[in-house]
């Protein structure tokens, strides 16, 4: 891969991905200006015939337009005709259910794997499903996170508090106090 202005190696080609209908414009327009490898397009955009069509007409034609992977909010993996037809015109699937069809969700969690979905694209040289699903942030309390850090370091986490406290004077005035 030859490198960028930036000297890192990028893809020659970027993956043209379609997006279903829904996905945010301004969002989308502005991922394109910062994401070389990834040419993302809305639906509607690439032709307004083709939100008319049913989801495997759909699929079936984006090929035509040189796009091979749709992302879409629907379900539609349990409908055997647009499987049959996502592995005929060799189109990648991606799915972003559960995200109560909040669409800036779905773009978040699509960022995130579209890394990872070109790699698969590219290794297994064949159209394939991807079901993107939300994860749930758990917190944990700080005393939790430095229990953890006292028993990797064979410390009690009184000890490391304590060892780690700050004095009144660097709480009171943090961008004055040195350590």
């Amino acid at each position: 891969m030859p490198p960028d202005a930036s000297g890192f190696a990028r893809a020659v080609e970027p993956l043209s991905v379609a997006l279903d209908v829904g996905f945010p414009v301004p969002i989308v327009d502005s991922l394109n200006s910062h994401m070389p490898d990834f040419s993302l397009a809305l639906v509607q955009r690439i032709d307004p015939r083709l939100r008319t069509l049913d989801d495997w007409q759909l699929i079936a034609a984006l090929p035509h337009f040189n796009h091979c992977v749709l992302v879409t909010n629907d379900d539609f993996l349990n409908e055997s005709r647009v499987l049959t037809a996502a592995h005929q015109a060799h189109v990648t699937l991606v799915t972003v259910g559960k995200s109560g069809h909040d669409m800036i969700k779905a773009t978040g969690m699509l960022l995130t794997a579209l890394p990872d979905i070109r790699h698969e694209i590219e290794a297994r040289s064949r159209p394939l499903v991807f079901k993107l699903r939300p994860t749930r942030a758990k917190g944990k309390t700080i005393g939790q996170q430095m229990s953890l850090r006292a028993s990797r370091h064979g410390v009690s986490t009184r000890a490391m508090f304590g060892a780690e406290q700050l004095s009144d004077d660097e709480l009171a005035h943090p961008f004055t106090s040195t350590p």
